[in-house]
């Protein structure tokens, strides 16, 4: 019962536009009305199944090339109680994207990536969203995914190295004095792609 609960309020949330059609006269769906409608996904649950974090792309202000979905992390209880609330990385992200939602091992941390400082890159902030988050990776040119160790001791990211397209992996530990360490160096041949192998 709680699952269905949690994925019809989801659907909910992700199909309810951002203008309501109330009160106005009923007309034939055109492929422009898909642009207006919110998009959820990437779903994780907490370890504790207590919490649900997801993603959100919000509709495009304008229905042209290069324009595209704003993305957000939100946070809802899987009882239904309160409503879902999005994950602000810093005052300054109203404009940015965050995506990626990961819980830590023990369930205390929330990781995602958000580009609010320009490149993509791993922040990790308190369970329950609140709470100053911390910059884990400092990649020139972002981070393009990323893994909770198994005990929750570090992240391991992948980067792509300026100017190189060589893709290699890393380990951070989640300490904000920690330095990161190159894992692996020598990359594999994936779909035409130079890409380290997964940690």
């Amino acid at each position: 019962m709680m699952v269905r609960s949690l994925v019809l309020l989801l659907l909910g949330l992700a199909l309810a536009p951002d203008n309501t059609l109330e009160g106005q006269p009923q007309r034939t769906m055109v492929p422009e009305d898909i642009a207006t409608v919110r998009l959820a996904g990437d779903v994780q649950l907490s370890p504790d199944g207590r919490v649900v974090a997801f993603v959100v792309q919000e509709a495009p202000r304008a229905l042209r090339p290069g324009v595209s979905r704003r993305a957000g992390v939100w946070l809802i209880a899987t009882d239904g109680a309160g409503t879902p609330r999005r994950v602000i990385v810093a005052a300054t992200d109203s404009a940015a994207d965050s995506f990626s939602p990961r819980w830590s091992p023990d369930g205390r941390s929330l990781a995602l990536i958000s580009n609010h400082e320009g490149a993509p890159h791993v922040y990790v902030l308190p369970a329950d969203g609140n709470g100053p988050a911390r910059r884990l990776t400092w990649a020139s040119e972002g981070v393009d995914g990323y893994a909770w160790a198994p005990d929750g001791s570090a992240i391991a990211y992948t980067a792509e190295d300026p100017p190189s397209p060589e893709r290699r992996t890393s380990a951070a530990p989640p300490s904000p004095d920690a330095k990161p360490r190159r894992a692996l160096r020598s990359p594999v041949k994936l779909t035409g792609q130079s890409r380290a192998p997964a940690i």
